[in-house]
């Protein structure tokens, strides 16, 4: 009965199982001001990042992952919209789900 049991659990546990994709990647983040808001929303979604929500305060925090390496053109257009006046974080590289 016991092996019985655990079979089952086992298989539903695989039928309900997600496969998910880990890369290396890396998280950013920029801090621009409500003017340029949407720009940078834009260029930074037309690029292969998963973005999360806004932050909004005195100014807008966009913060978004990527694959790791890909980073640069995107972060030339940013430090471009902004005129050298903001400046994008990067994180160290690192496996995670994208």
């Amino acid at each position: 009965g016991l092996v019985r049991a655990y079979t089952a659990a086992a298989s539903g546990a695989l039928q309900n199982a997600e496969l998910v994709s880990m890369r290396l990647v890396v998280d950013c983040r920029l801090r621009v001001p409500y003017a340029q808001f949407e720009q940078a929303q834009r260029i930074i979604a037309a690029a292969e990042t998963r973005l999360d929500e806004p932050i909004f305060d005195d100014a807008v925090t966009l913060c978004w992952r990527m694959p790791a390496g890909q980073e640069g053109t995107l972060v030339t257009a940013l430090t471009e919209l902004t005129r050298g006046g903001a400046e994008v974080e990067i994180s160290e590289a690192q496996y995670a789900a994208f």
